[in-house]
């Protein structure tokens, strides 16, 4: 029997942050701010040699913003439904207490139908 343990070194550094993908949702089409952030960012001057050099450089600009856009909308969707999700389940505790009332009871039917619709809208996106 030996009394000596094995050392592992490495010297790779940690692997680099994965990019986000861009993804164009057609939910943002029924956001009311949409149109508008795309035509300030399709309407700044945009200094290039030929029309094709303009596209491109539109383009990447509404593609950056809009990378960001739809991360920070992906993150308030979660801490929206786990929100709701959280609320429903303090109500559910309180339903198996005692009755609930009429407010209360409204307010957990309001939190399934808004539950039940965000997780049809994730559904068509993934589909």
């Amino acid at each position: 029997m030996s009394d000596h343990n094995p050392l592992i070194l490495s010297t790779q550094t940690s692997p680099p942050p994965k990019k986000i993908p861009f993804r164009f949702e057609l939910t943002w089409l029924k956001d009311q701010n949409f149109t508008p952030v795309v035509k300030s960012i399709w309407d700044k001057p945009c200094h290039a040699h030929t029309a094709l050099d303009r596209i491109q450089i539109k383009l990447k600009r509404f593609k950056q913003f809009f990378k960001g856009w739809g991360f920070n909308r992906q993150g308030e969707q979660k801490a929206k439904k786990k929100a709701m999700h959280e609320e429903l389940l303090s109500l559910e505790q309180l339903e198996e207490d005692g009755l609930l009332s009429a407010d209360q009871i409204r307010q957990k039917t309001h939190l399934i139908t808004e539950l039940l619709k965000l997780n049809e809208k994730e559904e068509i996106y993934w589909q």
